[in-house]
């Protein structure tokens, strides 16, 4: 097996701010954010290729995915660092293979979060050219969580993180 290394993405959030319609259209999608995820649990149940999530309580299966739905629009929206997101989808990776999810159910859950994201997008914005302008930011951020959380997923070294003694609370 090849050792895991971090792949250069192409990035589409380099950003410099975005046009103020296209801006609206980004905090639709923050202010619909339980609407969205709703839909998306609602897609990873009914997909007969997450057979992993099927016993998974709501909030375990949302496990990261409102943050990394979230990092994903502080990106877009307010210039905040990509990393972030990365991070949440890294750590969503390591807790799917340890919940039991083969690489190809990880995939589809963000393919599943692509799909509400567009979805979402076509039924409530009049202009096409915003959706496609907005979805060309989220799919490169998607992308890289998709590359991330497969690698925590496929890394046969990663492990949970711990607290350290000194970050422990005083008890």
């Amino acid at each position: 097996m090849m050792p895991s290394r971090s792949l250069p993405m192409p990035d589409s959030s380099d950003l410099e701010s975005p046009d103020p319609e296209l801006g609206a259209v980004l905090s639709v999608l923050q202010a619909r954010r339980e609407e969205i995820l709703e839909d998306w649990i609602d897609r990873v149940r009914r997909n007969r290729a997450v057979e992993a999530g099927r016993a998974l309580s709501d909030p375990v299966l949302l496990d990261h995915v409102p943050q990394i739905f979230d990092a994903i629009l502080d990106r877009l929206v307010l210039g905040r660092s990509r990393d972030e997101a990365e991070q949440f989808a890294t750590i969503h990776g390591f807790a799917r293979r340890t919940g039991g999810y083969d690489p190809l159910e990880v995939v589809i859950e963000f393919f599943i979060l692509r799909r509400c994201l567009w979805n979402f997008l076509l039924n409530e914005c009049s202009k096409p050219a915003l959706v496609v302008g907005a979805m060309d930011l989220v799919d490169g951020l998607l992308d890289r969580a998709v590359v991330a959380s497969l690698q925590a997923h496929s890394d046969p070294n990663a492990q949970q993180l711990r607290r350290t003694s000194d970050e422990e609370p005083a008890g």
